[in-house]
């Protein structure tokens, strides 16, 4: 609310004398990020952790949706959901910078086995995942370095929409409607 009833008001004075072009904001709760869409004419939402391979609440909830149809420009954040998808998870892996509850991590472990069964590196179809949505305009991929992209080259895009998204996500109860943009075939 303060940023509707402070911030907003400043902003939109700034933009209209030329002194900033865009207006966004940075969050880490979908609901949030929705909320303001109604209220504020933005440019673009930094949503962290809430539209991954593991987790599409800002999906379900139809913010990625009102994004597209305003053209509200996403960038997806915390794709690794706070590291539990950039290594192996185990019981000391992380999510929402907390050790993971029991269920979230089943779920990390499944989908890490999944993706080594297709021969895709769990990390590649973390990072690819979120670009697939059409209000998805970048990612903010985190602190793996060029030695981690080196060792672990992005694997196309197509590959891992027609293996993962379609075939595996309704499995492991995850998004079950998703629309692909830019590959060969849709389902």
């Amino acid at each position: 609310r303060q940023f509707l009833v402070e911030a907003l008001p400043e902003l939109e004075a700034a933009r209209s004398e030329g002194l900033v072009g865009q207006i966004g904001i940075g969050v880490n709760e979908w609901e949030v990020g929705l909320e303001a869409l109604r209220h504020a004419p933005l440019d673009c939402i930094l949503l962290a952790g809430r539209y991954t391979l593991l987790e599409q609440p800002a999906y379900t909830s139809g913010l990625l949706d009102l994004c597209a149809e305003k053209g509200v420009r996403v960038i997806a954040a915390a794709v690794f959901n706070s590291g539990l998808l950039a290594s192996r998870p185990n019981e000391t892996s992380t999510y929402n910078y907390v050790t993971a509850p029991g269920d979230i991590l089943e779920k990390a472990r499944h989908l890490w086995r999944l993706c080594e069964g297709l021969g895709v590196a769990p990390q590649s179809a973390a990072l690819q995942f979120p670009l697939a949505h059409p209000a998805v305009a970048a990612e903010e991929q985190g602190l793996l370095g060029s030695a981690y992209l080196a060792e672990h080259p992005p694997i196309p895009a197509g590959r891992i929409a027609l293996d993962i998204n379609y075939d595996a996500i309704p499995e492991i109860g995850l998004v079950r409607d998703v629309t692909m943009i830019g590959v060969e075939r849709t389902t």
